[in-house]
């Protein structure tokens, strides 16, 4: 199951407390102010005490972290990240590259339309058959 913490935070009443919201507004946690904040909410509540608890424990030990840190699980899952944005990044040059390719063709379309309305002296109608083949221009 996949959780987005901030629809999470979001949809909750004010003063929540079951074990999602919880989960989630520990999750949302990035300044030592925020953390503060939780702690001084949540100081009743079992599982945000027990949140806290462990990540104490698990920070305390910088040497372990940074050994973390090296291991190839996630360095390669890093990988795997920057090869998602990567990925993204191109199909969204792709679809920019088809548009444009797009607009150029309607441009030139549009283009051939108008020096066939001009030049030959031909309605839109006639013009437009024209280029799609349908009759021979003359």
């Amino acid at each position: 199951m996949l959780v987005y913490v901030p629809a999470v935070i979001r949809e909750t009443p004010a003063g929540g407390d079951d074990d999602l919201y919880v989960l989630s507004r520990f999750f949302a946690i990035n300044s030592e102010e925020a953390a503060a904040t939780y702690a001084a909410e949540f100081e009743t509540n079992e599982l945000a005490k027990e949140l806290i608890q462990v990540y104490n424990m698990a920070v305390q030990d910088t040497q372990y972290l940074e050994e973390l840190e090296n291991d190839s699980y996630y360095t390669k899952r890093l990988n795997e990240a920057q090869l998602a944005e990567a990925v993204a990044e191109a199909v969204a040059e792709t679809e920019a590259k088809a548009r444009a390719d797009e607009r150029a063709k309607t441009k030139k379309e549009f283009t051939t339309a108008l020096e066939l309305l001009r030049e030959k002296g031909h309605d839109f109608d006639t013009a437009i058959r024209i280029m799609k083949g349908e009759i021979a221009s003359n």
